[in-house]
Parts: C-alpha cells; structure tokens; sequence
C-alpha cells in the first residue's frame, strides 16, 4: 500500500521537512499529489503527481481529479503539513491495512487519535492492536487526519464545489443522511493506542500558508529541520 500526500501550490515548501520526517519514521512510499507548482526535489521512494492547474480547482474538485488519476483503490491519505514526531506503529499499520483489504464493508481506518475523541465502540483485536469502531452519527467522518482510505467511498461523498473544511463537515453530514436512510453501512475502525503521530505544522487552519506553527513543534524537531523550513 503507497501513502498519498495532498500539497497545494501555497504549501510547498512543507514537502522538504515532511519528507525528511516520513522517511526518518515511516519510509512508505509516497505520491506526492499537487498542482502546477513541483518540489524541487524528492526522495527515491517519493513519486510527484500533477493534477493541473490549481486555478481550475477547488480543494474537492482536485481530489476528485485525483482519484480518477490514482490507480490504487486503497491508500493511507496525508497532508504535507502532518510532520510525524515520532516512529509509526509499522506491525500496527500492516494489520490494519490487511483488514481493509481483507473486507470490503470497512471503508476508513483511522491512523490517529481522530476517532477516539468521538462517540465509538470497542471492536476487537487484531494481534496486539485493540480497534474501535466509529458511531454512526459520530462528526467528522471526512475527517482529513491520516487514515487508509477506500477510493470509491471518499469518492461518493465529495462534492466538488467544497473547500476542504466543508468537505469534512458537509460531507459528514452526507454520510449520516445516508445511513439513517439505510443507503450507507460502511464501517470506520480506529485504534485505542494510534500508530501515527504527528504535527500539524501549519496554523490558521489554511490562511496562513506561509507560517509555521514553531510553537507545537518538540526541540528536536525544530533543531534537525533547521535550512528546511
């Protein structure tokens, strides 16, 4: 399975240090999936993937535009300012991959905390990772913090014409509508110990492309990407 990494023009120069990190911590591969401003340069195991010119795109339309160019039907989905700050659970990752795989019915594994903070149920184990399942009325279900994603499900609940803050909140709304219609079971898993953990390294909750967030950052971090950023 390859990790999908969504940048935009504006957020560029986050793919030098989030590379540098991916790779100290994690080391999948990655595509690199943005606009018609390129890093330039990239590790070996990182790949970039045009989606055209961001001009021609809201946030939901190029993710669409994504879609119909990512061949994967599964993938674990991040954004360049997600800095991981520390080892990824690998043994965890690879067994919540094989579920997704394994069954069709679950659509979305959470890789942090995301759906912890929300109404859940205890849903098993797999090895040593204890799973929880996601309410089905629970916010946030679009949620944009890393997580492996069915394609086709992401897909039907996009709508083009939202940004990514009302792709999260209106497209929750969406799922809901459809499950208490009984047109949407699919299942979303997290886990009670998350594998993947990071910063979210930008603030301003995207209006401010060009600022750092240097106060959530630990001093380590701030030392080794010290010229990258």
């Amino acid at each position: 399975m390859r990790a999908v990494c969504l940048t935009s023009n504006s957020y560029i120069h986050c793919i030098t240090p989030f590379a540098y990190l991916w790779n100290k911590f994690f080391g999948l591969p990655v595509v690199v999936a943005g606009y018609d401003v390129q890093p330039e340069s990239l590790p070996a195991n990182f790949s970039w993937l045009s989606i055209g010119a961001q001009a021609d795109y809201t946030w939901s339309a190029g993710v669409l535009k994504l879609l119909d160019l990512l061949p994967d039907e599964l993938f674990i989905l991040v954004l360049e300012d997600y800095l991981l700050s520390t080892q990824v659970d690998m043994q965890a990752v690879t067994a919540l991959a094989g579920i997704i795989q394994r069954r069709s019915d679950v659509v979305k594994i959470d890789l942090t905390d995301d759906r912890l903070k929300v109404g859940h149920t205890a849903y098993g184990r797999i090895g040593d990772v204890s799973l929880i399942r996601s309410a089905d009325d629970a916010p946030y279900q679009m949620s944009v913090q890393a997580a492996i994603w069915r394609k086709s499900w992401l897909r039907a609940y996009l709508d083009p014409a939202e940004d990514a803050w009302q792709a999260e909140k209106f497209g929750t709304r969406r799922i809901v509508s459809a499950r208490t219609q009984g047109r949407e079971r699919g299942v979303i898993l997290g886990t009670t110990q998350p594998p993947m953990r990071y910063v979210n390294a930008i603030g301003g909750e995207g209006t401010m492309p060009g600022t750092w967030a240097r106060h959530r950052f630990p001093e380590w971090m701030l030392d080794e990407l010290e010229g990258m950023m």
